[in-house]
């Protein structure tokens, strides 16, 4: 049985140790997101990015709700990603139903599934342009000299390049075109000097 808007909000206000302030500082649509936020994070880590991505399938462009089949979902998201599994994300499907928070429905032989709430729709939206962005970082190692070991941080205010060491990229010739705290790097500043000189 899935739970309605009524219900997850009464179940968050029960667990709450205050709930005045609970839903004085979150609102209705505060304590339904909470709730799914909750229920991801007792998901082991190799489901949780399986579970956001066949949510984020369950959200349309515009922010409303959408259902979808099983072999759709997961088709669609093997097909983006290749490294994904089909066996975990049949298993993060079957724990998502568990939290009663999507919705599970038999219909002409196929399995199709939909969250159980509007108010759920921003926060699945916020959270998978949030893997999106991430995804997209990920792909992009950094070419030739400077080898796969280093990666685009996509946490940082500000797009910072760091080793795997986490120490700063030192200037090589192979980043000459670097800039740091909105200066040149000596690279850069060396090659000026010359243009200067011819």
């Amino acid at each position: 049985m899935s739970l309605t808007d009524l219900q997850i909000a009464c179940l968050e206000l029960w667990r709450s140790n205050d709930p005045d302030s609970l839903i004085r500082d979150v609102k209705a649509e505060g304590l339904i997101e909470r709730r799914l936020s909750g229920a991801l994070g007792t998901l082991g880590t190799d489901l949780q990015d399986a579970a956001i991505a066949l949510l984020s399938l369950m959200v349309t462009p515009d922010g409303l709700r959408n259902r979808i089949s099983e072999v759709d979902a997961i088709g669609r998201i093997v097909e983006a990603e290749p490294s994904a599994s089909s066996e975990r994300l049949q298993r993060a499907l079957a724990e998502l139903v568990k939290t009663r928070l999507v919705r599970e429905e038999v219909q002409d032989n196929a399995i199709y599934y939909e969250i159980v709430s509007e108010f759920l729709a921003p926060w699945i939206a916020r959270v998978r342009r949030q893997r999106e962005s991430n995804l997209t970082c990920s792909r992009n190692e950094l070419p030739g000299a400077l080898g796969s070991g280093f990666w685009f941080c996509c946490w940082s205010p500000r797009l910072r390049l760091l080793s795997q060491s986490g120490a700063p990229l030192k200037p090589s010739a192979g980043n000459k075109r670097l800039r740091r705290n909105g200066k040149g790097s000596e690279t850069d500043k060396t090659h000026s000097k010359k243009r200067r000189q011819s």
